[in-house]
């Protein structure tokens, strides 16, 4: 018999662990971010993560039975690692095909680059994501683009200012762009005198033709603003109340929208005006406004319309690029988690210590907490900085790839047991039985399917609003490291909590944590506001899932267990998190990101109230206990309820 060091064994495992949730903690959160740089739409980015999510959901479980058949878990095991990274640092050429570090380090126009530390423009956006539809949209509106043409063609007055159209065609697969440029004319003439006594003519003269014209002009340039203001969170009573400065109002505009040419000088002179401004720049503004909030059915058809042209035409060969390296790279790396904890399962069931089981997600746990502040935090204070022109965001993929190939390394010593001699049956039957044949289990699925589709609208959107609201990575990486490091407390008081108000009252409080963190995030009005409800993860992540697995009928033995755990999970990220990725990408881009999350919040909170009537009214069950004493492994391995006949004897009572 081949002696164990088990000693050994575990601190290999946790290294393991550690490189390896390192290598995700430093890019996978950071990804729809990668997506957002290159050009890609809410929708876009939906669809990759969800093609992401069901390609390893598929095939994991694949690969994990062929690397057991066969007696290759090791090299299952290195070569998907060796996939992962090739599939990833690939992406960051990707990135660096579209992206030029030296665009990312001019110097700001119109000397407003002087001390920004705390506005808008000192987090550089430094990454300039490109902006999404609904926003884009503020800008194209043909009304204003022609009065500002008009206004352009007088060539005189106090304010004058020229509109611009271009329209540029390159290939069968871009669309035609219209961008309208706000600039101030270098000549000004001295203010009109007015004499006493003296009726204006009933013509007009010339000089009130070009001044009235001028006004108009400029009301419909401040309604454009206070239009694209309105698209990235802010109000009308915001500028009033002075939570957005003129400063902070400049930068976002010309960062979201460098080529309008809004000058400093032009926007300091309207910014009295947008004080004054009752948020509806003009009539026709404001019947567009009300006409959005009353939109009817035609108009939510012509949208989706309008989309999927858009997303047939914009830049499909980025957006498929993209995802067939994303597909294909699952495809094959999907395996590296799964063959790695059924190798750790079966070596500790060898050695009979199954109590190390589960221990070896602490390690991992840290690591989240750890690496995403420390990469986000170099990210931010390296932008250009890096040698050969390199865009910081790349520290991302860079990082990454240094931990996976540690992990690589480790991969060599995992503990990975000898084949076994006897072939034992899948007990995936087994589990859907007991999780589909009770009403209190179909419950939980149900739950597991709206949690999953509300946390994808979380994971890959937040960072947009972030970078929205002028947030720098700091801000991100922080919100992953307090995610991971509330998970930890909550694991030790989940238990208690369960005991205090039971496995229904637990899920409902998540349901509601989860309606609070969503509609927080809804009006989220600066970056470090996100903080506070990114400790609301202990409930809406941890006290569920423990509330969930630690449900009476869902233990019945390890192997059967880990069968439930597997069949959840594939509910919660397979299932519910996919479709949640593609139907928030399309709501962020057909009405914005706050819709999104009002749509979260409601359906959180909806569910909250149906899961506690329907839960109370459910009989309570009789807690059963007792031991097995005589099980043998032959019994544990089989489908059948033979075994369980003492149980089966006493639920009948």
């Amino acid at each position: 018999m081949e002696t164990v060091n088990l000693t050994r064994s575990v601190l290999v495992c946790n290294i393991f662990h550690f490189c390896f949730s390192a290598a995700k903690a430093s890019l996978i959160p950071f990804l729809t971010i990668f997506c957002r740089l290159i050009g890609l739409s809410a929708t876009e980015t939906g669809i990759i993560m969800a093609a992401k999510t069901v390609t390893g959901f598929v095939w994991a479980p694949l690969w994990s039975k062929c690397a057991i058949a066969y007696n290759k878990r090791r090299t299952v095991l290195m070569f998907s690692l060796f996939i992962m990274a090739a599939t990833y640092l690939s992406l960051s050429f990707v990135f660096s095909h579209l992206k030029n570090a030296k665009t990312m380090c001019q110097t700001p126009r119109d000397g407003h680059g002087g001390n920004t530390s705390q506005s808008y423009v000192s987090t550089a956006m430094a990454t300039h994501p490109p902006v999404s539809k609904h926003i884009e949209n503020a800008v194209k509106d043909d009304s204003v683009a022609d009065k500002l043409t008009t206004a352009s063609a007088l060539g005189k007055g106090v304010t004058n200012a020229t509109a611009t159209t271009t329209t540029t065609k390159t290939t069968p697969t871009t669309i035609q762009t219209t961008t309208t440029k706000i600039t101030r004319s270098s000549t000004t003439l001295p203010p009109p005198t007015t004499v006493k006594g003296k009726e204006p003519s009933a013509t007009g003269s010339p000089v009130s033709d070009r001044d009235k014209s001028v006004n108009e002009t400029d009301a419909e340039i401040v309604g454009l603003v206070i239009k694209m203001l309105k698209q990235m969170g802010y109000s009308i009573k915001d500028i009033k109340d002075n939570k957005v400065t003129a400063e902070e109002a400049f930068v976002l505009i010309t960062t979201h929208y460098p080529d309008t040419g809004l000058s400093q000088a032009v926007f300091n002179d309207l910014w009295p005006k947008l004080m004054k401004s009752d948020g509806k720049g003009s009539h026709e503004v404001s019947h567009r406004d009300t006409r959005d909030i009353h939109e009817t059915w035609n108009s939510f058809r012509d949208k989706m319309t309008n989309l999927v042209t858009e997303i047939e035409e914009r830049k499909m060969e980025v957006f498929l690029i993209v995802l067939v390296v994303v597909m294909l790279g699952e495809f094959m790396c999907s395996p590296v988690e799964k063959v790695a904890d059924d190798s750790w399962f079966d070596f500790l069931d060898r050695v009979d210590d199954l109590e190390k089981y589960g221990k070896q997600r602490l390690s991992g746990s840290i690591a989240f907490t750890i690496f995403p502040l420390i990469v986000s935090l170099a990210v931010d204070y390296s932008n250009c900085l890096l040698p050969y022109d390199i865009h910081h965001f790349l520290i991302h993929f860079y990082v990454f790839g240094v931990f996976i190939g540690l992990t690589f390394l480790i991969a060599f010593f995992y503990p990975v047991p000898p084949p076994e001699k006897k072939r034992t049956k899948s007990k995936v039957v087994r589990g859907l039985q007991i999780i589909c044949c009770d009403c209190r289990g179909f419950l939980y699925v149900v739950t597991l399917l709206i949690m999953g589709a509300t946390y994808a609208s979380v994971h890959n959107y937040l960072f947009w609003l972030i970078q929205d609201r002028g947030g720098k990575e700091v801000n991100m990486g922080l919100c992953v490291t307090i995610g991971a490091f509330v998970e930890i407390p909550m694991l030790m008081f989940s238990g208690k909590l369960v005991n205090k108000i039971g496995n229904a009252g637990v899920v409902t409080l998540s349901l509601l944590a989860m309606t609070i963190r969503t509609l927080y995030y809804s009006f989220l009005w600066v970056p470090w506001a996100v903080l506070p409800a990114e400790l609301l993860h202990a409930f809406t992540h941890t006290a569920m899932w423990y509330a969930i697995l630690s449900y009476d009928d869902f233990n019945v033995g390890p192997a059967v267990d880990r069968s439930i755990r597997s069949i959840l999970s594939s509910v919660y990220f397979g299932v519910g998190f996919s479709a949640g990725s593609v139907f928030s990408g399309i709501l962020y881009d057909l009405f914005g990101i706050s819709v999104l999350y009002w749509t979260g919040s409601v359906l959180t909170g909806i569910w909250a109230l149906v899961y506690l009537v329907i839960s109370l009214c459910l009989p309570k069950k009789e807690k059963i206990k007792y031991v097995r004493l005589l099980r043998t492994e032959d019994a544990d391995d089989s489908d059948g309820d033979a075994d369980d006949w003492l149980e089966m004897a006493l639920k009948d009572q």
